[in-house]
């Protein structure tokens, strides 16, 4: 829970540290820069502190590869715990009309933007990690492992590509010209980068998960928007294709392993039908992103209930 607590303060440095403050070379503000009575809602700083301490406790379940029984009562109890805040949270920036913000030119909008990669990283936790580490120990030996991560490969490059130049090209400062299609291209690049890299760490003995390989995908999911947005602001734009790629990393194995329980064709049908539907029920909306993160959990939660309706 520390080490993860920690990495969401290093990742989200540029909210206390912004750099805009050192442009001017004035060394005090002769104005206040912020309002007396403050500009946050108390009530939403409470929700973000309990997101990410709730988180911690998932990062922790989904990371020591323990028998599940040790972790039945904690994991029950920080999934309610998440989904509760997680909604509370959705509702408060809808309400609070934080999600109609332009997020590409994102002035004065960054506790928005750290908001929304928190919210990210809570729901790929609970609906892609937690339920992973269900449907990676009823796996088998693992014929056809091999083929599996890389039919998964495949399809992370192919939804990374397509979703992100989808959703870029729906934002109003990319609809004339092709400058989307250069920022999926640094978008994509960017988040394989950093999963070719991890996925070395396997071979150095970082491999006691059952799966390693989708272990490490799965972590890259969950930190990579953030780490991005180091060197490019529009990493949020990456939210949409990290969470059908998520769905993916937590069905393929028991899809393509020859000796892994596949869930039924109705069900991946299903699944394919809500993601293809919200994808283009945000699409003809003015702002594709922020109706996204409204109503992209269910291709979440189907994937979850897809995987934990498997036996054994």
């Amino acid at each position: 829970m520390m080490l993860y607590v920690s990495a969401c303060a290093l990742l989200t440095f540029w909210i206390f540290f912004p750099e805009s403050n050192y442009y001017s070379p004035d060394t005090l503000p002769a104005q206040p820069t912020m309002s007396s009575s403050g500009d946050l809602n108390p009530l939403m700083v409470i929700l973000v502190t309990l997101m990410i301490a709730f988180s911690g406790e998932l990062f922790a379940i989904s990371s020591l590869q323990l028998p599940s029984e040790y972790f039945t009562i904690l994991k029950r109890r920080a999934l309610m715990k998440s989904y509760v805040v997680s909604i509370l949270l959705l509702l408060g920036l809808y309400q609070g009309g934080n999600l109609e913000t332009s997020l590409v030119t994102n002035q004065g909008s960054e506790i928005n933007l750290a908001t929304i990669l928190f919210l990210s990283q809570t729901l790929i936790l609970s609906l892609v990690c937690i339920p992973a580490k269900y449907s990676d120990s009823i796996l088998k030996v693992g014929q056809a492992r091999t083929k599996s991560f890389a039919i998964m490969a495949i399809l992370c490059v192919f939804v990374l590509l397509i979703v992100t130049s989808v959703v870029l090209q729906n934002t109003a400062e990319f609809r004339a010209g092709n400058r989307y299609l250069l920022e999926s291209l640094w978008l994509s690049a960017s988040f394989l980068l950093i999963v070719s890299t991890l996925q070395i760490l396997p071979r150095y003995g970082f491999d006691s998960a059952a799966r390693p390989e989708f272990w490490w995908l799965r972590m890259s999911i969950v930190f990579a928007p953030a780490l991005i947005y180091w060197f490019n602001h529009l990493a949020v734009f990456l939210i949409p294709s990290l969470w059908i790629i998520g769905s993916l990393t937590i069905i393929i194995p028991n899809l393509i392993e020859q000796d892994a329980t596949s869930p039924s064709n109705q069900r991946l049908s299903f699944l394919i039908v809500v993601s293809l539907v919200i994808l283009m029920l945000t699409a003809n909306t003015t702002n594709m992103l922020s109706n996204f993160i409204l109503l992209g959990g269910v291709i979440l939660i189907t994937s979850a209930l897809i995987v934990n309706g498997l036996e054994r």
